[in-house]
């Protein structure tokens, strides 16, 4: 009886990990019916050589639902989301390079080995422990053991009551299964109704004709900040740094004559792929996975790209964070392109931080704006110095004319606390999320009051929140969003959305998602105006 015991108590163990992981090792005592019925019917299968393979190709099993339920417990826990294998398959390469920019190549082999080995351990264990021919069977007393733990545990998956607490019993491997077959499900729909949705935008677009003409003549950046949440203005952890940085921010653009008013809008990821806020914002179409995304790409519909490119600007992208080939923003439409491979910066790298915030605004400046013809911008810019691991963090250099190709940044090579060091401490990370954020807004702040001409507009916003273990469980996916001109006309129709006056928006419950953006600015900036409101 001791041993059926021992082999509960593993089992259950190995299966509840998720559980444990999700509730922070808090009201870890749990029980699961598929242990249960596992160790039950491992110990009432008959002997012999096909109890073997039974054994083998159940550890087999049980372990990989294990890895599936575990990968989808960090999922919710760095994401915000559920997993879903449909979709999520492609992640494995972002994830790689996220853990070679923080660990380096050898921790990134180091880890991956680490993990295969520990696989392959509770593999063979659980074989061991499981196979029938090893189990003793002499006492009626065992065999009874065996066929209540296989009953107990169906009739609990039936849904017959248990006499225990109900937080007291999970089923972790059969909730991600079911899980992931409904993912599958709605996934094979979900290329019709996203293609729908795509012919009815462009019915919208077509009869209200609108083009932008107010812009005619005007320099418009759209920059979408890395991790910039409403949680980091609400939340007391983030808001005693975030609201007196927004307050000096306010204030600089006051003395400068710049005007600011703020709003917020609903992202449709949390804690990464910000590609899908991007995509939203720029479309007027809702981008919240992977499938849209890439229907998105194929069915090509007008952006705000397209926008602007049909206004007679040069449209660019500025996105530091693109290491390798990026076709989509060729299919986007930019005019020119700007990634790791062709922006000239001499500065280290820091950590997974390709380059800091202030040499990005420093190359907009200095290498798209004064390298130009003249002909009006219309540029998208990826700012990721607020991007995890959030280490180091740097300061504002006061001289912008020192930046020039980004080597006075080796100072800062080397510098903070290693990512594995910081993330040793809960506390700390969420310390360095909130500097990272106060850095970003700060070299934001710095190009508005030295930069910013009277023929500009400057549309700041985050991409999305921080995953949920930075902004706690159950916050909003609302970002903050600011608009930043010298020519107050230019800020009028966004105040008239409801927006306000300010560099800190209000926190409010009622929010336009992004999708929604780009309707909303088509609106504000075309004659003859056409009263609409497409709040989603």
């Amino acid at each position: 009886m001791l041993r059926l015991l021992l082999v509960l108590v593993l089992v259950n163990g190995l299966v509840t990990l998720p559980h444990w992981i999700l509730s922070g090792l808090e009201n870890s005592l749990v029980l699961s019916l598929e242990a249960l019925i596992v160790v039950g019917l491992s110990g009432l299968f008959p002997r012999g050589p096909l109890a073997r393979q039974m054994s083998r190709w159940t550890a087999v099993l049980l372990v990989l639902f294990v890895v599936l339920a575990i990968t989808d417990a960090f999922m919710q826990l760095a994401l915000g989301r559920l997993l879903n294998l449909y979709l999520d398959v492609f992640l494995i390469r972002s994830v790689y390079e996220l853990l070679v920019g923080n660990f380096g190549l050898a921790g990134t082999v180091l880890i991956g080995i680490l993990m295969l080995l520990g696989i392959s351990t509770c593999m063979w264990i659980l074989s061991n422990v499981l196979n029938p021919n090893k189990i003793s069977r002499k006492n009626i007393l065992m065999r009874a053991g065996y066929l209540a733990l296989a009953v107990v545990g169906g009739a609990g998956i039936y849904g017959i009551p248990l006499p225990m607490s109900e937080d007291a019993v999970v089923t972790p491997l059969i909730r991600v299964g079911r899980q992931q077959t409904e993912h599958f499900v709605r996934m094979l729909k979900e290329r019709e109704v996203f293609t729908e949705e795509i012919r009815e935008n462009q019915i919208r677009e077509d009869a209200r004709q609108l083009n932008l003409n107010r812009l005619k003549g005007t320099n418009v950046f759209l920059a979408f900040v890395e991790s910039y949440g409403m949680s980091a203005i609400s939340n007391d952890l983030y808001g005693d740094v975030i609201r007196p940085r927004l307050t000096d921010f306010g204030e600089r653009m006051a003395t400068a004559g710049v005007g600011v008013v703020s709003g917020s809008l609903v992202a449709p990821s949390q804690g990464g792929q910000s590609w899908y806020g991007h995509a939203s914002l720029l479309s007027g179409l809702w981008v919240d996975n992977q499938l849209r995304y890439d229907l998105l790409l194929a069915e090509n519909p007008k952006t705000l790209v397209d926008d602007f490119k049909e206004l007679g600007h040069e449209t660019v992208a500025l996105m530091p964070a693109i290491t390798r080939a990026w076709p989509e923003g060729q299919r986007f439409g930019y005019d020119q392109i700007f990634t790791r491979g062709n922006i000239e910066y001499s500065g280290p790298s820091l950590n997974w931080v390709t380059m800091p915030d202030q040499f990005t605004w420093s190359f907009l400046q200095n290498n798209i704006r004064q390298n130009h013809d003249g002909t009006p911008l219309f540029v998208e810019l990826g700012l990721i110095s607020s991007h995890a691991p959030w280490t180091p963090i740097l300061q504002v250099y006061d001289d912008w004319s020192a930046i020039g190709n980004g080597e006075i940044f080796m100072e800062w090579e080397g510098e903070g606390p290693t990512p594995q060091e910081l993330w040793a401490d809960h506390e700390e990370v969420r310390k360095y999320y909130g500097l990272s954020l106060d850095y970003a807004i700060n070299t934001m702040a710095g190009f508005a009051e030295r930069y910013m001409k009277e023929e500009d507009l400057l549309i700041v916003l985050g991409d999305h929140q921080a995953a949920p273990m930075i902004t706690g469980e159950g916050a909003s996916k609302s970002v903050p969003i600011h608009v930043i001109s010298r020519d107050r006309a230019l800020l009028e129709p966004f105040l008239k959305k409801g927006f306000i006056s300010g560099p800190i928006p209000e926190i409010a419950t009622d929010v336009r998602r992004m999708d929604s953006f780009r309707s909303m600015f088509l609106e504000a900036y075309s004659r003859p105006r056409v009263s609409i409101d497409e709040d989603h």
